[in-house]
This record gives C-alpha cells, sequence and structure tokens, in this order.
C-alpha cells in the first residue's frame, strides 16, 4: 500500500496573513490585552496615514522607518510608553519572521 499525503498550506505553499493579526499576536504576548478590531483599525489608521504623508514613495522601508510606524501604531492603541512598547514589539516582530 502506497500513500501521498500532501500538506499543501504552509508546506508547499505560503499562506500570507494579514499584518495586524501578527501584531495583535505579538501585543498580546507582552499582556496587552485589545480587540482585533482595534488593533485592525489602528493598523488600518497607520498605513493611511503613511500613504497620505507620501512616506512610502520618499523612503526606503527599513528598520528604522518600521519602528516609526510601529510607534505610530502604539500610539493609536493608546498603550502607555509607546516608544518603549514599539520597540519591543519590533523586537518580536523581527524574531517572529526567523
Amino acid at each position: 500500500m502506497k500513500v501521498v499525503s500532501l500538506d499543501f498550506g504552509g508546506t508547499l505553499a505560503y499562506e500570507p496573513r494579514e499584518e495586524y493579526l501578527t501584531y495583535h499576536q505579538l501585543l498580546a504576548s507582552m499582556g496587552y490585552r485589545l480587540k482585533q478590531e482595534d488593533v485592525r483599525k489602528a493598523y488600518e489608521k497607520t498605513i493611511a496615514y503613511f500613504k497620505e504623508g507620501g512616506i512610502f514613495g520618499k523612503r526606503v522601508w527599513d528598520g528604522s522607518l518600521h519602528l516609526e510606524f510601529i510607534t505610530l501604531l502604539c500610539r493609536d492603541l493608546m498603550i502607555d510608553n509607546a516608544e518603549v512598547a514599539a520597540r519591543r514589539l519590533h523586537e518580536l516582530f523581527h524574531t517572529s519572521l526567523t
């Protein structure tokens, strides 16, 4: 008897997830209990700010700009010490990709 098993999702093909879900999960791991919908709204607001300000077209997306993005996201979520939280979230985000 021969068996062929095709595990397509995540093995043979990359399934992207909404980035705000990653931020929500990482914030939860940091102890912040936020509604997923609130993180989605803050994420979309921050994206809109970057687009409207022309930031996406003017600057290279690097670690510094990503940290700035995350800081604005944390401020919009009204997280205390947004800058400190953003630095930690930035670290977690990049370690979760490896």
